[in-house]
């Protein structure tokens, strides 16, 4: 599957706003500046976090980073930033380089750092009624479901057994589903969503198109 074309938005939208409000967020986003720990470690932010807060640097605040997939849905993720004097910082190091990250705090989530099992939740919220947005992220949520019964291991996930032949047929369907988001939602002179710098007429869209026509 091509790249999901979640990223971080410039501004806080409507559509985020809308998506807030159907999570059921009394907060409201807002953008925070990423200071990286020298010992910080990617997609570690509660742990990050934690550590920092044992030094007695601040403390824990817990909620979601958000990125947006444009016109498609809202993304998001559990993050942890740590709370001092002068206001919330977020410590952890951006895997992409960015310099900001869209935080809005949810004192509803939970984590037990303890248990090898717990894991920083994630939702998704479509931005429109279209069946193939529907369909990513109903098989996003049952992939994260089957995934979450498993103990990560260096950062990936070995699903073994009954769960492993359902876990391929939910990517394979999550496969056809952003094929058709791409295909009725990227333009056709548009960068190709594979980042090969070339346009997606050009490059992922007829072999997109093919597929669809061979089912």
């Amino acid at each position: 599957m091509g790249k999901v074309l979640t990223q971080l938005p410039s501004e806080v939208t409507p559509e985020i706003q809308r998506a807030c409000v159907r999570i059921g967020l009394a907060d409201h986003p807002r953008f925070i500046d990423i200071s990286p720990d020298p010992s910080a470690k990617v997609n570690k932010c509660i742990f990050n976090v934690l550590a920092a807060a044992s030094a007695g640097r601040g403390s824990a605040a817990v909620g979601w980073k958000i990125h947006v997939w444009p016109r498609v849905l809202v993304e998001f993720v559990g993050h942890a930033v740590l709370r001092t004097d002068v206001g919330l910082v977020c410590i952890t190091p951006d895997r992409y380089g960015e310099a900001k990250v869209l935080f809005v705090a949810d004192t509803r989530i939970e984590f037990n750092p303890s248990d090898p099992m717990a894991r920083m939740p994630s939702r998704r919220v479509a931005c429109t009624d279209h069946e193939d947005v529907a369909a990513f992220i109903r098989t996003q949520e049952q992939m994260d479901a089957i995934r979450m019964a498993y103990p990560p291991q260096s950062g990936h996930f070995l699903v073994t057994g009954p769960a492993a032949a359902q876990l391929q047929s939910l990517e394979r369907a999550q496969r056809r589903a952003f094929r058709d988001i791409a295909l009725r939602t990227v333009g056709h002179n548009a960068p190709c969503i594979c980042e090969s710098g070339r346009p997606f007429k050009k490059c992922c869209r007829p072999g997109m198109l093919f597929e669809r026509n061979a089912e």
